[in-house]
């Protein structure tokens, strides 16, 4: 893209890359505003965070070879 043509993002890579970074935003605002206990608001918020980075990851390299797995 902007620095190395190795990398080929479709406008549907942004779409996804946006949707998951917003609907991760709204979930950890939900935990934030829901959960009273500051230790299991840190722990779920970590949580989903993780989720976030492992699917992420998934998408981008395919660390478990699911069919939706990046190149």
């Amino acid at each position: 893209m902007a620095f190395s043509e190795e990398v080929r993002w479709s406008i549907a890579d942004f779409v996804l890359a946006g949707f998951l970074l917003f609907s991760t935003g709204l979930v950890v605002l939900f935990i934030q505003n829901k959960v009273s206990n500051r230790k299991f608001r840190i722990g779920l918020v970590l949580l989903v965070l993780f989720l976030l980075l492992l699917l992420w990851a998934e998408l981008a390299v395919g660390l478990f070879d699911s069919p939706f797995a990046g190149n």
